[in-house]
């Protein structure tokens, strides 16, 4: 009866840990959702080209994700509760490492920007806000690989298309393999929480 009750501590444990990784390791539908917005961004920039369209739909596309990933995070994968994820020394290294390294490129952007440009142009003042806003964008809702990846080119995209400019189609094919990347893993994470809260109610009836 011991070893038993042993062996379904352990079992809740591992499911509970499985749960808490949702929070951040894991998107879900929220990664599939940045993969089609990053394939839509790569092709509008590529196909349309720069103006004001691109730049309104490239810039409410990116917010559509990084706000939208957080709102299906807490509709779809909170059904039992809050559950924070405990990072990694390595995970919580990377992830500062990864933030200081953007700092640093996008502070020497944004210099040449301005010594360039001098600023005299509305949309200089929309490129540098992005250029300012990416560090602490990426700190806040950028927390995998894949979500950096894409992010990134996303919030660049917004910089250079408010700036006037767009991505073509040679810029950056690799967004497109990531963002495929992005929707597969992505329904491969949902269909397993599926499975997960399926045994977690199995649990909590048990208990009952």
């Amino acid at each position: 009866m011991e070893s038993y009750s042993l062996r379904s501590l352990k079992e809740v444990q591992q499911l509970t840990q499985e749960y808490a990784s949702y929070s951040q390791s894991k998107g879900g539908l929220g990664h599939v959702l940045g993969g089609v917005v990053g394939l839509a961004i790569y092709l509008l920039n590529g196909l349309v080209g720069p103006g004001l369209l691109t730049a309104i739909l490239t810039i409410a596309l990116t917010l559509s994700w990084l706000f939208g990933k957080e709102i299906l995070r807490r509709l779809l994968y909170r059904k039992f509760g809050q559950a924070q994820e405990i990072w990694t020394a390595e995970a919580r290294k990377w992830h500062r490492g990864t933030i200081i390294f953007i700092i640093l490129i996008f502070a020497i952007v944004g210099i040449v920007y301005i010594w360039l440009s001098r600023m005299s142009k509305p949309s200089d003042w929309l490129y540098m806000l992005f250029v300012v806003a990416m560090p602490l964008i990426a700190w806040r809702y950028l927390r995998t690989w894949e979500e950096f990846s894409v992010g990134i080119f996303l919030l660049c995209a917004c910089a250079v298309t408010g700036g006037g400019g767009a991505y073509g189609l040679l810029d950056g094919p690799w967004v497109a393999g990531i963002a495929l990347i992005m929707i597969f893993k992505g329904f491969r994470e949902h269909s397993k929480f599926r499975a997960l809260a399926a045994r977690l109610q199995a649990q909590l009836m048990v208990k009952e």
